[in-house]
């Protein structure tokens, strides 16, 4: 208490002799999100007892992705870390990607973003007969509307191999979160799995149990779907004694991953070979004008909290209360992103044309992002 006194004394010494101390605001879209930003800001708050910087973290909070990106925009927050299919809307909207997530350690030392990407699979039950030849009719599972492996990539191929925009002829039943609600993609959506009409179902946040990596997993591991697009790590890091409880009795062997064509099916480990594509890593975005205060403040932070970070007392790249908070679990380190990098150029130019290919069809972009465009 004496420490956090002093702290708070120091705030504002330092400010009334203008000592500058840089708060950037976090948007977050969960409970769980929400107290592990409490606990960083708490952290940061004024911590100059050991020589460390003034770069603070406060929080913000919002329902939807969508949402923070409007408060973004509006200046009430400064930035949050989303998929390549949301950098894609944050672009339209005007802000930019600051830094990106890398999940390969020896990366962490090279040029940035150089190869900072994962890949995206379409995941079935070993034994099921599913194949990327005969998915049309089958369930399927997402991490989101809008998100890269769960929907851009998958739907994006669908669309090519159909030229057909209509989707629920392809997929009859599934659960895509961010769905409207009368969708047949919200059909298999368990919301928070209580059984009772709360408004969860179908909700793209952590509301709906089905929505994310893990959750679009969890939707194909408890039948409600037949097959699941993620990301390449998903089934390893939810089996053989990995995740949380639900995952606790899974193995990586009862699953393999169907690659799209006449190829047939992989095993969980075959990812570089058998996927749907490499796409971007997740990312930081903001404001133009909020860029440079962002990534000092995460640097700073990173070298306190992140992987090899000098405070122990709290990891970056760590969720306790859940999983995949403000950063995926999975991230080594943050890795600047070139001053005045367009979401455009960051993603590169086949993902884009892939994503300006699947928004051929109307309802494949948020109301954000329509709005946005316009």
């Amino acid at each position: 208490m004496k420490h956090l006194l002093l702290s708070v004394l120091f705030c504002c010494l330092a400010t009334a002799f203008g000592v500058p101390i840089e708060v950037v605001r976090w948007c977050v879209t969960s409970a769980p999100e929400k107290q592990k930003c409490d606990a960083l800001a708490e952290k940061t708050k004024c911590d100059t007892w050991s020589n460390k910087t003034n770069n603070n973290v406060a929080c913000q909070t919002n329902q939807t992705v969508d949402g923070c990106f409007q408060r973004i925009m509006r200046q009430e927050a400064d930035a949050m870390s989303v998929d390549g299919g949301q950098v894609y809307t944050a672009g339209k909207c005007g802000l930019i990607p600051a830094m990106v997530e890398q999940y390969n350690q020896s990366l962490c030392s090279s040029s940035p973003n150089a190869q900072a990407n994962y890949f995206a699979v379409a995941v079935v039950k070993k034994g099921s007969g599913v194949t990327w030849a005969n998915l049309r009719g089958k369930r399927s599972c997402h991490t989101g509307v809008g998100k890269t492996a769960g929907w851009n990539i998958p739907m994006g191929l669908v669309h090519n191999r159909t030229g057909s925009c209509n989707f629920t002829a392809f997929f009859p039943s599934g659960c895509a979160p961010g769905s409207e609600p009368s969708s047949t993609f919200c059909q298999q959506c368990a919301g928070r799995g209580s059984g009772v009409e709360n408004g969860s179902k179908c909700s793209a946040s952590s509301a709906e149990k089905y929505y994310g990596y893990d959750g679009a997993f969890r939707c194909l591991v408890e039948d409600a779907g037949d097959v699941a697009f993620i990301k390449h790590t998903i089934v390893t890091e939810n089996s053989d004694g990995n995740g949380p409880p639900w995952a606790a009795a899974l193995n990586s062997s009862d699953y393999e991953l169907i690659c799209p064509g006449d190829v047939g099916s992989a095993e969980i480990s075959d990812f570089a070979s058998c996927n749907l594509a490499a796409v971007p890593s997740h990312a930081v975005v903001t404001r133009p004008d909020a860029r440079d205060r962002v990534v000092t403040t995460l640097l700073d932070q990173q070298s306190k909290f992140g992987t090899d970070g000098s405070d122990p007392s709290f990891r970056l790249y760590q969720s306790d209360g859940g999983k995949n908070l403000l950063f995926k679990d999975s991230t080594k380190c943050l890795q600047e992103v070139p001053s005045q990098t367009t979401a455009d150029a960051f993603l590169g130019p086949g993902y884009v044309n892939a994503v300006k290919s699947l928004r051929q069809c109307p309802e494949t972009a948020s109301d954000l992002e329509r709005t946005c465009s316009t």
